[in-house]
């Protein structure tokens, strides 16, 4: 997972404890779990869950005792992926373009890369340009893209490609 250097994680837990030899039975005696208080970047939270069976006589416990921390890495501080990505044919003489328009999501960004993939082809746009043609292309061919945000600090991963929106 990689997260922006504002972003929080809320991060889950929860400990079983079952009676009999396998989780799949129905002997469930019991469960723990961990808030789900937001965990912001720089700091560690340490938890301890235990579950003890209720019944009579019966010693049967689980215990678990964990860190979570949200600590800086490489990736911290990349530009957010760009999202609603349209591609659209622009029909020509004898060619196409492609226009492909985008939503400007990232506020850290110093560029974006368009990526042709039928052509293996990448593209370099100025960070607030919405809107890139790519020119020159075969009319008969559908041409599917990616767009990625450039920053300082790295780059975003690429939008997932679909067929409905993000090929002409």
């Amino acid at each position: 997972m990689r997260l922006n250097s504002s972003e929080t994680v809320s991060p889950r837990a929860v400990l079983y404890l079952y009676e009999g030899s396998t989780c799949r039975s129905n002997g469930l005696e019991g469960s723990a779990r961990t808030s789900d208080r937001p965990l912001t970047l720089g700091t560690v939270r340490s938890h301890q869950l235990t579950v003890e069976n209720g019944e009579f006589l019966s010693d049967d416990s689980a215990h678990a005792k964990f860190s979570i921390s949200h600590a800086a890495g490489a990736d911290v501080g990349r530009p957010r992926e760009p999202s609603s990505v349209v591609a659209t044919a622009v029909p020509g003489t004898g060619e196409k373009s492609v226009r492909v328009q985008r939503e400007d999501d990232a506020t850290d960004e110093t560029g974006y890369e368009i990526r042709n993939v039928t052509l293996d082809q990448n593209f370099l746009v100025s960070a607030n340009s919405r809107s890139f043609t790519i020119p020159h292309l075969d009319e008969n061919v559908r041409y599917c893209v990616q767009v990625r945000a450039v920053g300082v600090k790295g780059a975003s991963d690429w939008t997932p490609v679909g067929e409905g929106v993000e090929c002409a």
